[in-house]
Formats: structure tokens, sequence, C-alpha cells
């Protein structure tokens, strides 16, 4: 995974600590290695890896947790690992399944979705691959958001398509 570090002039660079511990949201190839691929095994890591005192119910905790594993780390992950996801989320009370979601790039996929407080997050995936290719999260009930837009808007929305390279600055 490339780290992108910005030093401005006379600046020093961050130390090792301040990049963060490898987990759930660091995560490190060594990190991602050690995770088991079991769904209910994989389910019960997560929970015990979530922050304390976080507002939002369980379910929607450990959803978001994956959401943002995947998408921060979804070109080191496994097939293995990256299925053991798949299937853990699906066990999930309340996830739904849309095929035909498409990406900001036109790319069509799969997404797994979850609702809560009115607002829906959805995680498309390749169909083929089951890699991430994109994010959005939509205004599903207005009433519950406290939204004052229309049901149906999306509040934001991303594009991935990440590769592991050989280098820093390296494209290829």
């Amino acid at each position: 995974m490339q780290q992108h570090t910005v030093n401005y002039p006379g600046s020093k660079a961050p130390a090792a600590a301040d990049l963060g511990t490898p987990g759930l949201a660091h995560p490190t190839p060594a990190y991602l290695a050690s995770l088991p691929t079991d769904p209910a095994t994989l389910l019960t890591v997560i929970r015990k890896r979530l922050p304390a005192g976080k507002p939002g119910t369980d379910t929607q905790q450990v959803f978001l947790a994956v959401a943002t594993l995947v998408t921060r780390a979804d070109a080191l992950l496994s097939p293995e690992l990256r299925a053991g996801l798949c299937r853990a989320l699906a066990t999930l009370p309340g996830i739904t399944r849309q095929p035909g979601a498409a990406d900001l790039a036109g790319r069509t996929g799969v997404a797994i979705s979850r609702t809560d407080g009115g607002v829906r997050v959805d995680l498309i995936l390749d169909p083929a691959s089951s890699r991430v290719i994109g994010v959005r999260q939509v205004i599903v009930d207005p009433a519950k958001d406290g939204a004052t837009v229309p049901a149906g808007t999306v509040q934001w929305w991303s594009t991935t398509n990440q590769k592991v390279v050989g280098s820093a600055g390296a494209t290829s």
C-alpha cells in the first residue's frame, strides 16, 4: 500500500507512531494476513476491535468498519479475505444486495447496502472480482435523518481503482 506523506518546507516527516497502529482503520499487509477468512470468526474479530463508545448500532458499526477496511486496503486483500468479508456482511441484519449499481466512472456492480437513521451506505463491488469500485451515501428517509433534501439524494460518492505498485510515486 502506498503511503502518501506531504512535507512542507521546515517540517519533519511524521514519526512511525503518527501513522497509526495497524488495524481496521490502518491496515497493513501483515495485519491483513493475520485476519481469519471464516465469516463468523472474522465478525468476532471485527467486533472486538471496534472502538468503544462510538455511536450507532453494533451492526452499523461492523458494516462501516468493513466498508472502511475494504475501501482503504482493497488492493491488498487476498481473494479469500475479500470473500470472507463479503460473506460476513451478508450475515448482518438489514443488509441488502442491489445488482446494477453504477459507480461514478459508469462501471456497474453489485451494491451491498445498509440503511441506518434514514441514510443508506452502498458499497459497490465488481461482480467478477468482488473488488470495491465505489462507495456512496444516499438519503432514503429525510425525516429520520433531519435532512432538508429529498429522498434519493446522494450525500457523497467515491470511485476507487487501487493497485499495488513497486515504489512510492510509481503508477504501474
